[in-house]
């Protein structure tokens, strides 16, 4: 991934990232611990493909998502409030105002299942939005 975002979960803390040419450089003071025993979740995305990790149990399992490619799906996009530790990581990094809301973008995909009911089946990381209230 050459452009993009990156969350990283870990027991003590969470940690915020951009990824510009290749490159991580995180928004927080303090580093991730390397021992990935401290992994619960990391999701690496831009507005094409997501790379999703999670802890289950005793390893680490995961997934690429990425657009336009195998089965076509139905899709919802929306957009939510983002606050918290996250939210005040990229305030700096976009460069908001006090008067500015940090969105993020997901997209969350449908298929319909043997009975025939429809339902979200995964959801990924888009991209983060400034807006001016």
């Amino acid at each position: 991934m050459n452009q993009g975002f990156i969350i990283l979960w870990q027991h003590h803390a969470i940690f915020t990232g951009v990824i510009e040419a290749g490159k991580l450089h995180w928004l927080n003071e303090s580093q991730p611990m390397e021992d990935d025993s401290h992994i619960i979740r990391l999701r690496a995305f831009n507005k094409t493909q997501e790379y999703h990790f999670w802890r289950s149990v005793v390893q680490i399992k995961g997934r690429l998502r990425t657009d336009n490619e195998g089965n076509a799906q139905d899709i919802v996009d929306t957009e939510m409030v983002l606050r918290g530790v996250v939210a005040t990581k990229l305030f700096k990094e976009m460069r908001a105002t006090e008067r500015d809301t940090i969105l993020i973008k997901t997209r969350n995909y449908i298929e319909v299942n043997e009975l025939g009911q429809a339902g979200y089946v995964d959801s990924r990381f888009l991209d983060f939005d400034l807006v001016t209230i």
